[in-house]
C-alpha cells in the first residue's frame, strides 16, 4: 500500500493552525508525492526560528515533467488546472498560507524536495 512507502523518524511538534486544514494539506501533499514517485517518500520536520517546516522528499517524480521555474505554477490552482495538472499542491500551498506559512521546491539535486512551513506553538 501506497502507506507502507513513507518514511518518517522525528519529534513531535505543535502547530498553530486549524487541524482539519491542517489534514487535508498534508495529506494532498503526501499524495502528490506517492502519485508522482514510485519509490519510498520520506517525510521530516525541521525547526527553524518560530517554523516548523515539514520536508517531503520522493525520488525525482515521475510525473509532471516541469521545469525548475514552471514549478511554483503547480500552488496555483487555476495555473494547474489550465496545464492538465492535478490541483494536489495548489491546495496544500493555500492551506500553508492560510496559517502564516509558505511551500515552496528548495533546490535539490538527488530527491525532489517539497517543504510546507507553518507557525509553531512555543513548547
Amino acid at each position: 500500500t501506497a502507506r507502507d512507502r513513507v518514511d518518517y523518524e522525528g519529534t513531535v511538534v505543535m502547530l498553530k493552525a486549524d487541524p482539519t486544514l491542517l489534514l487535508t494539506g498534508i495529506v494532498s501533499a503526501l499524495e502528490h508525492s506517492l502519485e508522482c514517485s514510485s519509490g519510498r517518500v520520506r517525510v521530516d520536520i525541521l525547526l527553524r526560528e518560530k517554523l516548523a517546516v515539514l520536508a517531503i522528499e520522493a525520488d525525482r517524480p515521475s510525473g509532471p515533467n516541469l521545469s525548475r521555474e514552471e514549478l511554483p505554477s503547480l500552488f496555483d490552482v487555476d495555473q494547474a488546472w489550465r496545464a492538465g495538472h492535478s490541483v494536489e499542491l495548489a491546495v496544500t500551498a493555500r492551506v500553508a498560507s492560510l496559517h502564516g506559512g509558505c511551500a515552496r521546491f528548495p533546490k535539490r539535486t538527488a530527491r525532489a524536495r517539497l517543504e510546507l512551513s507553518f507557525p509553531r506553538v512555543d513548547e
